[in-house]
């Protein structure tokens, strides 16, 4: 029970924070739409910033990162010694942060009009000086 408790508190501290300064906030909705984040969905699977929701798409990668975050607390709490609990959240992190943004991936590649087409995508990721 102190498992679930643990993990439900930090998805719902985490996701509200990030409601708060992210997705309540249009500046902050600008920035996300010109970040790393945002490229690494364009390259991978060829989203399209412009064309889709931007406010619906803050508040799926909020969730995945407020459940990225709340899976490595929880399992945390399973390890004693920092070295340890150190290495666990690296091994925890990589493959937990890959499978959610591909769901978030693949659920943008359904709608067809929200893609990029393949030529132009490193048109859009490249920097402007």
């Amino acid at each position: 029970m102190h498992y679930i408790l643990l993990f439900v508190s930090v998805f719902v501290i985490v996701f509200v924070i990030y409601y708060i300064f992210v997705v309540a906030r249009k500046k902050s909705l600008e920035k996300l739409k010109k970040s790393k984040s945002m490229d690494y969905f364009k390259q991978l699977y060829y989203v399209d910033p412009e064309k889709i929701n931007m406010k619906q798409f803050a508040l799926y990668f909020g969730a995945a990162n407020a459940f990225i975050l709340a899976i490595i607390m929880t399992f945390l709490e399973f390890f004693d010694g920092m070295i340890v609990k150190l290495i666990v959240a690296l091994i925890v992190m990589l493959p937990t942060i890959y499978v959610t943004y591909s769901f978030i991936g693949r659920h943008y590649m359904k709608d067809k009009n929200n893609l990029i087409e393949k030529k132009d995508v490193k048109k859009c990721t490249k920097k402007k000086k």
